[in-house]
């Protein structure tokens, strides 16, 4: 019996010596997870970060975009309508030049008539 209990201790004090180094085994792993871990969540936040300082930038871009839209659209219906407006004009141009060539032949016509009436008739 007395070797049996000199056995048992044996075999407890060699089973507390490997519990003990798989307890630090694992420790020493659970230690390297946490720093693994820890740096990780370090980088996401950076990486969060880094994307939400780019998304505001995009917003801040988007932004700036759409106000020169906005204002290209503006000056394009601007431009369109002077468009309109000068081509009104230049039509109105046109039909006052045929006007006044129409009275200038009229006028040309009865400064004849009058020439003749007046080499006509005797004074």
């Amino acid at each position: 019996m007395v070797e049996f209990r000199s056995s048992s201790d044996k075999n407890t004090n060699a089973m507390n010596k490997v519990i003990i180094g798989f307890r630090s085994s694992l420790q020493a792993e659970n230690d390297a997870l946490s720093l693994v871990h820890s740096k990780i969540k370090m980088e996401n936040t950076e990486l969060t970060s880094s994307v939400l300082s780019n998304i505001e930038k995009l917003q801040e871009d988007l932004a700036v975009e759409n106000k020169i839209i906005d204002e290209l659209a503006e000056k394009t219906h601007k431009a369109k309508v002077l468009s309109v407006k000068l081509n009104t004009a230049t039509k109105h141009v046109d039909d006052l030049e045929t006007e006044r060539t129409i009275v200038n032949n009229c006028v040309s016509e009865i400064y004849q008539y009058l020439m003749r009436l007046v080499l006509v008739t005797p004074c």
